[in-house]
């Protein structure tokens, strides 16, 4: 089902493959300016049609929204990287309107991912980003966290996980706990996003009465409904990222360099050509870790380029993602394996 992947074809060389980086690192401004017009395009006219289709016919549009938003996003994260495009500027304008429908901070994500995330992805208390529990963590952990480790880490539970833990709590409130210091580009990045909040509200509102439709109707159909899509995409996505009973986190930032975790700490899950491109290529992750500065329209390229044999890589499917889910529970820092949960329903690991 899942292979470290092996090929015919010789691993290319450090120095091949810092030719290949830098060629691929080129910036094409048209494509780029495209890619950026068609979800936020997409996502305007799908914020109408909702509102004028109503339900039941309107749920392919909810996760049509969803979708758009993902897209967006995905636009935003490669500007907030400074790889969408060849001006700083212009990636944070363009980064900063892609956003908005998922209401991120630009200012904020980049502390979250790219400061924290990308520094050292898959390395104990550095990257908190889906950071599995040890069995002395779960050991010590009270019933309710353990109960919500359970919940975050089953197959219907990871859909409910960015949005609690990274989303609310580090992106969409500014609050010094998670940032540090009230920094004055995470105060007006936050304004930004809940002012669009606002203006979403206002909009779905009036033009949901246009077509008949109530208040809460028309927030539920426009607002909610597609956010809550997104959320759940997300966290399925990230998930998969980096979680695999193939792939290790690390106890320290030592141990992740001597095996190489940027490129093995990720994960290359194979979708159908077409989910591939609505998803502009997110899911070559092992290329975006190893080269973040890469456009997304070059991702693909750059992952056929990597040593194939650290690369573990799978073909989508519901039976592998619960296969996945089952096997990665709590993880072993010592002996660098991924272990279930203790046979009794919240108490301590078994011997």
């Amino acid at each position: 089902m899942w292979v470290r992947k092996m090929s015919s074809v010789l691993p290319s060389s450090a120095a091949q493959l810092g030719v290949e980086r830098l060629q691929l690192s080129q910036k094409n401004l048209a494509l780029a300016l495209l890619i950026f017009a068609i979800p936020i395009v997409g996502f305007c006219l799908n914020f109408v049609a909702l509102l004028a289709i109503g339900w039941p016919f309107a749920l392919p549009l909810v996760i049509a929204g969803g979708w758009f938003t993902g897209m967006a996003f995905i636009v935003g994260h490669d500007a907030s990287h400074q790889s969408f495009t060849a001006s700083h500027r212009l990636n944070a304008i363009l980064g900063r309107i892609s956003f908005l429908p998922s209401l991120t901070s630009f200012s904020l994500w980049d502390l979250v991912h790219n400061r924290v995330h990308h520094r050292y992805n898959n390395v104990r208390a550095f990257d908190y980003v889906w950071e599995p529990m040890s069995p002395e963590d779960y050991a010590a952990a009270t019933p309710r966290q353990r109960l919500r480790n359970r919940i975050f880490r089953s197959g219907l539970g990871i859909p409910l996980y960015y949005m609690f833990d990274i989303w609310l709590p580090r992106i969409f409130l500014v609050r010094r706990v998670a940032c540090g210091t009230y920094r004055r580009d995470y105060l007006l990045d936050g304004f930004l996003v809940w002012g669009f909040l606002v203006f979403e509200i206002v909009a779905a509102v009036f033009i949901g009465d246009i077509f008949g439709r109530s208040a809460a109707e028309a927030l539920l159909l426009a607002v909610v409904a597609p956010f809550l899509v997104w959320n759940a995409l997300m966290s399925l996505v990230i998930y998969v990222h980096h979680t695999h009973p193939e792939v290790a986190w690390y106890a320290s930032v030592e141990e992740w360099r001597s095996r190489n975790g940027r490129l093995t700490g990720t994960v290359h899950v194979r979708f159908p050509w077409v989910v591939r491109k609505l998803m502009l290529n997110i899911m070559d992750h092992n290329a975006h870790h190893y080269a973040p500065g890469i456009p997304l329209y070059n991702l693909t390229h750059m992952q056929q380029q990597l040593d194939t044999e650290q690369v573990v890589e799978w073909d989508w499917s519901m039976r592998g993602y619960f296969d996945v889910v089952r096997q990665c529970k709590l993880f072993d820092y010592a002996s660098g394996q991924w272990i279930p949960y203790p046979e009794s329903a919240l108490g301590h690991p078994t011997e």
